[in-house]
């Protein structure tokens, strides 16, 4: 190997201070400024020092152990560590053209210099992170169009710059990182920013001001953002945020997602109510309702603040559309015998905020929510029409994605949820629907690779997980499923060794073994799900339809009974992706797979809205010509 004898670990003041060249960049590892045709950024400093240990070495390959001790200090540093520098550096290729960063297996990396290409636009971070930082003191428009989360434009922010309470480098770097992230992620959540000097603040016309204070604890960097508004100098919005002083160097951008995500969705919303302006506290129970249903996952107590928030704020878009859709994502966890009352009172939200802003198409979604999922035809008819009103609307791609995905049409799923996740390309959610469609899809270096970024973003979001998960298992993909599994994380979704099991089995097709670990009691849904699929491969096709009886009891309703009261004993519905995904061949090549279909409304929507993908194309599968005759 080309290795330097001995391994000397470079300090930022002993790296070379004259600016080089790599690919279409000129780089200054003075400033750390680096210039390229479609614009300029301010690289990090172990990015940097990464980026001169490749480029110093071009064309050879460099050693993990070597860039450990080159740029760490010979430190012990984490897989994950090296991976998100490689990541970043990655990333900066492809901003500024002529080189790449090649992974040679089993060994390390090496940068090599490609032929000119077409460049990517310049990101909003680098223009905001080159003006911001080189002591300009204007503000700084960032020329980002509004209009993608709705009807109205959403209110401008300003964004001002972070304080932090000590001369402690971390902090400051935080406090100088988080303005720059959070200008970037917003502006491409369509949200209109400025990012602004204390000084120029005074004399911008912005509704919102945004600003931050940064500290370093013993442990861990703690930041809380909040935004004021303007005119009343009310606080509208406050976050707090804390990181491992390990995890410094993301911090500012996890911050920036988390912003993004709260606010992206509501900014359009807030203009909706212009003519019934909200009082501040009320908006801010709204955020506060986001907030908990985005990051922390408790719907329960986002519909309760909702709830009383709706009462107080009749004649709001926002409050009532807010009602509307926290119930339907709780209505699982509000006690049977009120469910019917707290459905009615949401659909009445619903149908408020439709009749108060119906040009905005978020508002069709809750007609959706709170309704059977047998309905899929009339509700895929009301999304396009949602989608024809308002091209620009956020949410509704990514509903008609799922719907689309759980009725086999995984192609047309895979490009609205790419559509929703250009809208807000920070939300936990989609990211997490789009990592699940790359799997399905059998892209799974592109689920990989933004996995990664994904958790870089939301360390601690473990539906980024579990989303991956199902998405292999849909895929039939069941080898990545155990190379994946960390048996302590994935403990609350699955059973380990009973998974283990199962794939072993799968492999060697030991029928014997895989119906032994099928048969424990108790077993949870993503692994009984992978019984089905798997005993369906292994030829025992009476035990997987009999898990698939428990899996997918009939959503459809005789004849005469009542729809709701169904529906609202299983509100959570059952997603029947894994039927129609490619995992689920071999039970779609049983007759009985037409009666389960039947059972969920599937038929009714293939026989209105067009078949399954199973049943597209040039070789449609056996199934379909049974599916065609029902």
């Amino acid at each position: 190997m080309n290795r330097p004898a001995p391994w000397r670990s470079m300090s930022m003041a002993e790296l070379d201070r004259r600016p080089f060249k790599v690919g279409g960049a000129i780089v200054d590892p003075v400033s750390r400024d680096a210039t390229f045709a479609s614009g300029s950024e301010r690289l990090q400093p172990q990015t940097l020092k990464v980026l001169m240990t490749l480029a110093g070495r071009q064309g050879a390959v460099v050693t993990r152990d070597e860039l450990v001790h080159l740029c760490w200090d010979g430190r012990i540093v984490g897989e994950d560590v090296i991976n998100r520098s490689i990541s970043l550096l990655r990333h900066f290729a492809e901003r500024a053209g002529g080189f790449t960063i090649e992974t040679v297996p089993r060994t390390g990396y090496r940068l090599v210099e490609t032929a000119a290409r077409a460049l990517r636009r310049r990101t909003l971070a680098a223009a905001a992170g080159a003006l911001a930082l080189t002591g300009i003191g204007a503000a700084i428009w960032l020329n980002q169009p509004a209009g993608k989360q709705g009807a109205p434009p959403a209110p401008t922010i300003t964004v001002l710059p972070f304080t932090a309470d000590s001369d402690d480098p971390v902090a400051k770097q935080v406090a100088q990182a988080a303005p720059v992230s959070l200008s970037h992620m917003l502006s491409e959540s369509g949200v209109p920013i400025v990012l602004a000097t204390s000084a120029s603040a005074r004399n911008l016309s912005s509704a919102y001001v945004l600003s931050g204070h940064v500290r370093r604890t013993a442990t861990s960097v703690e930041a809380t953002v909040h935004m004021d508004e303007r005119r009343g100098g009310r606080m509208a919005f406050s976050h707090d945020f804390s990181a491992p002083l390990n995890r410094s160097w993301d911090f500012p951008d996890q911050i920036g997602a988390a912003v993004a995500a709260d606010l992206a969705w509501t900014g359009a919303e807030m203009a909706l109510d212009e003519g019934h302006p909200l009082d501040p506290q009320i908006a801010s129970e709204l955020m506060k309702s986001i907030t908990l249903t985005i990051e922390q996952h408790e719907s329960l107590r986002a519909y309760q603040i909702s709830r009383r928030v709706s009462a107080l704020a009749p004649n709001s878009a926002i409050a009532q559309l807010s009602l509307a859709v926290t119930t339907g994502f709780t209505v699982a966890s509000i006690p049977e015998h009120d469910r019917a009352e707290a459905v009615a009172a949401a659909r009445r939200a619903g149908d408020r905020a439709l009749a108060l802003a119906p040009e905005f198409g978020d508002v069709y979604i809750p007609a959706c929510l709170l309704r059977s999922p047998v309905r899929m035809a009339e509700c895929d008819a009301r999304l396009r029409k949602a989608m024809r009103i308002d091209p620009s609307t956020s949410f509704v791609p990514g509903y008609l994605s799922a719907l689309l995905y759980n009725a086999g049409r995984i192609d047309e799923a895979a490009q609205l949820a790419q559509v929703s996740l250009a809208n807000d390309p920070y939300k936990p959610a989609k990211l997490a629907r789009m990592i699940r469609m790359f799997e399905v899809t059998g892209r799974s270096d592109e689920a990989e690779r933004l996995f990664q970024e994904a958790t870089r973003l939301w360390p601690d979001m473990p539906r980024l997980r579990s989303s991956r998960l199902l998405g292999m298992a849909e895929r039939g993909n069941y080898a990545a499923i155990g190379r994946f599994v960390d048996p302590q994380t994935e403990a609350a979704m699955l059973d380990p060794s009973a998974v283990k099991a199962l794939i072993a089995a799968q492999r060697t097709r030991d029928l014997p073994r895989a119906r032994r670990a099928c048969g424990a009691s108790g077993l949870k849904h993503f692994t009984l799900s992978l019984c089905m699929t798997m005993l369906a491969d292994l030829g025992d096709r009476d035990r997987a339809f009999a898990i698939a009886g428990s899996l997918y009891p009939a959503s459809l309703a005789p004849p005469g009974a009542d729809e709701d009261q169904l529906w609202l004993k299983h509100p959570g519905g059952y997603a029947t992706a894994l039927l129609n995904a490619p995992a689920g061949k071999s039970m779609r090549a049983d007759p009985r797979f037409v009666a389960l279909a039947r059972k969920q409304g599937l038929l009714a929507y293939w026989l209105k809205e067009g078949p399954p993908d199973f049943c597209r194309g040039a070789q449609p599968e056996p199934v379909c010509a049974e599916l065609s005759r029902r």
